[in-house]
């Protein structure tokens, strides 16, 4: 008893079927519409546009998280990682006051 799973991908939908000893089993489609591809262009133009405006925060914010975690992983340098990460912590603080005023 064999089965198999056939797929039909279109630009807007997707069709698929079962096929078991030669017989269409089962089968059904989605097709998509027209607007729930426009909300989601739409979405993915927004995020693009919010990581585009705060690239430099989010970097910051990425370099302070890690110099923090590396002053607890490598204990010999806790002084330097610290200093560092309080460092990214008052770049950030300064960052978004400008953006804010």
């Amino acid at each position: 008893m064999k089965k198999i799973l056939g797929l039909d991908l279109g630009t807007n939908s997707i069709g698929w079927a079962i096929v078991e000893n030669n017989e269409i089993t089962d089968f059904g489609s989605r097709i998509f519409s027209h607007k729930n591809i426009i909300k989601k262009e739409k979405n993915v133009r927004k995020f693009k546009k919010l990581i585009k405006e705060n690239f430099q925060f989010l970097s910051l914010l990425f370099i302070t998280i890690t110099m923090f975690i590396l002053s607890i992983i490598l204990i010999e340098f806790w002084q330097l990682f610290l200093n560092l990460g309080i460092g990214g912590t008052i770049s950030i603080l300064t960052l978004q006051n400008k953006k804010s005023k």
